[in-house]
């Protein structure tokens, strides 16, 4: 057990502080992929702002149909035809 947390040691001490630069196709395509991230953010916001005005026009569609005809159906009943 002790021989494996020298060798942890010996790896971390050699190879603590090295770092290599990728290779530029790799930024490529890191790249390419957040922006597909950001593109499917956006549409995925855009998808909840459309189904919240659906919503709240449908509230409102409703809450004013509930109200007219409230106000027209004593008007109806009470006409001679």
């Amino acid at each position: 057990m002790k021989e494996e947390n020298k060798m942890d040691e010996l790896f971390r001490d050699k190879l603590g502080g090295y770092s290599e630069e990728p290779p530029a196709y790799i930024w490529d395509g890191v790249r390419e992929q957040m922006a597909k991230g950001i593109i499917k953010k956006r549409s995925a916001w855009y998808r909840w702002s459309a189904v919240a005005a659906l919503l709240i026009m449908a509230f409102i569609g409703g809450w004013y149909l509930n109200e007219t005809t409230d106000e027209v159906a004593p008007q109806v009943a009470q006409k001679k035809w």
